[in-house]
Order: structure tokens, then C-alpha cells, then sequence
């Protein structure tokens, strides 16, 4: 079957009912449950195949980014305004640690695909964390001038992948942090300043997008640009991407959903 899965709305009742926007969600690794925190601090699970949900979490405060793809399975992160990361348990709804060094919010969490490692990424900077100890292994600091836009692990490698505005793309090792590659600059006369990106579940396509309705697809193994996605002309940014999983397509996840300005998820 095609079409819209679950539609999921977070509404008050009452004299003066509101509908409470959702900021972040996250998936788990296998797909099935879903965490998303709300502009008022509280964070929620969804059970996507059981069709329940799950008040886990009061953090008091907006969350800014999540993650629900660690090691151990109940386990979750959550930046927060006050730019901290806290790791909580779905389970037992404690909290587990309390990550600091952050000088300005936390944008996204990337988590390794062993589940072991985070990075955190702020404008700022980038730091790498282990999460078994939640102890931060390394830092990154960039020019102010230049300021991060993402750095992420790329999906089942040991790669990292880090944007910066002013379009630059670096691939790194991630035991040496050895530059392994960096991707020539998009062509010529083109306006789109990278915002967003996702990669897919290989590892081999990354896509980047921005204010503009065009979206950027590179090859990452001939470190080529290859195709350019012209989204209708009503479309004026992209906030969000992500590769899709589809089950006939062999892993490589070819599906991609977009977040646009206007709030519309197109596959």
C-alpha cells in the first residue's frame, strides 16, 4: 500500500485548545519506534507497529536535537536550550549522564552505527563523545568566520562527513581524523548555500539542499556532482532531509523525504 503511514498530531483540550508543535524526532535503528519532543520540553516514544505511545520525558525546556539509535536500546539523547546533551532511558525514564561543553545550541546528533559514539554539532563547534563513558573524546573548532553547518557519521563506515557555510565538504577517518577527501565546490553560478543533508544508508549518495528549491546529489565514491533535483518553483527551502528505507531497493535507500518551507513531505 502507498500513502501516508501515520499522521501524527500533538493537541491540548480544553476552554483554550492548542496544538503543540513537535521540534525534532528521531527514529530507532530498526525503524519501528519513533521519539519526537514538543516546544514545551516534553519528550515522546511512538510505537509504530504496536500503534501506542509513551510520555518518557519532562525536560522543562525545548529540545533542539535528538538521537534514539545508541547501543543500548532504551537509552536516547536530547539537546537541549540550555545547550547541555542529556542521555536519558525510555524504560526506567532516569536520567543516565549529562554531557557539557557546548557555547551555543546543540543543531544535530550524529550517532555511529556501532551505537558507541556521538558527535554533537553546534555553530561553533563539533565535539565527539563516547557513550559508554559519555566522556568527550575530541573537539573541533572552526573559524568563526566560517562556522559549521553539519558533521555527521556516514551510515555502516567509519567516515565523518563535516559542512560548513560556506559550502566546503570534508570526508575524515574517524580512528586518525585524517582528511580523506574533500568535495569540489558545486558549479558555477549556482545560489544554493547547503543547509541540510542526509546521506543513504550505503554510504555512496550524499544530498544537500538549502534556501533554494534545488536539491544537490553527490557521488561520494568518484566524489562527483551527480544530478541537480529542481523542486517545484513554490518551493523556496528545504529544512530537513532523509533517505527513505525501501525494501526493494537493496538497502541503498533511493526514496528521499523533504521537509519544505510550506511544511509539505514529498517523497
Amino acid at each position: 500500500q502507498q500513502g501516508v503511514l501515520a499522521n501524527i498530531i500533538h493537541s491540548t483540550t480544553g476552554y483554550h485548545s492548542k496544538t503543540i508543535r513537535f521540534l525534532h524526532v528521531a527514529f530507532n535503528s530498526s525503524g519501528d519506534s519513533l521519539l519526537a519532543g514538543d516546544h514545551q520540553g516534553n519528550i515522546y516514544v511512538f510505537d509504530l507497529i504496536g500503534n501506542r505511545f509513551n510520555l518518557v520525558q519532562r525536560t522543562a525546556q525545548s529540545c533542539t536535537a535528538l538521537a534514539f539509535s545508541l547501543r543500548r536500546k532504551t537509552e536516547f539523547l536530547v539537546a537541549l536550550a540550555d545547550y547541555s546533551v542529556k542521555c536519558f532511558d525510555t524504560d526506567t525514564k532516569e536520567l543516565v549522564s549529562w554531557m557539557r561543553g557546548h557555547d551555543s545550541s546543540v543543531s544535530s546528533i550524529s550517532v555511529h552505527s556501532s551505537g558507541r559514539y556521538a558527535i554533537t554539532t553546534s555553530a561553533d563547534t563539533a565535539q565527539l563523545w563516547d557513550l559508554d563513558t559519555f566522556q568527550r573524546k575530541r573537539k573541533l573548532n572552526v573559524r568563526q568566520s566560517v562556522g559549521i553547518q553539519k558533521v555527521f557519521f556516514l551510515p555502516l563506515s567509519n567516515t565523518i562527513i563535516s559542512c560548513f557555510k560556506d559550502n566546503s565538504v570534508f570526508a575524515w577517518e574517524f580512528d586518525t581524523l585524517h582528511c580523506k577527501y574533500q568535495l569540489p565546490s558545486p558549479i558555477e553560478g549556482s545560489s544554493l548555500r547547503y543547509k541540510v543533508f542526509a546521506a543513504t544508508r550505503d554510504g555512496r549518495v550524499l544530498a544537500a539542499g538549502g534556501k533554494s528549491n534545488h536539491l544537490h546529489l553527490w557521488c561520494l565514491e568518484s566524489r562527483q556532482l551527480l544530478r541537480i533535483i529542481q523542486m517545484p518553483t513554490k518551493v523556496r527551502s528545504v529544512r530537513h532531509l532523509e533517505f527513505l528505507a525501501d525494501s526493494f531497493d537493496g538497502g541503498s535507500n533511493q526514496v528521499s523525504g523533504k521537509l519544505q518551507s510550506q511544511g509539505i513531505v514529498p517523497g
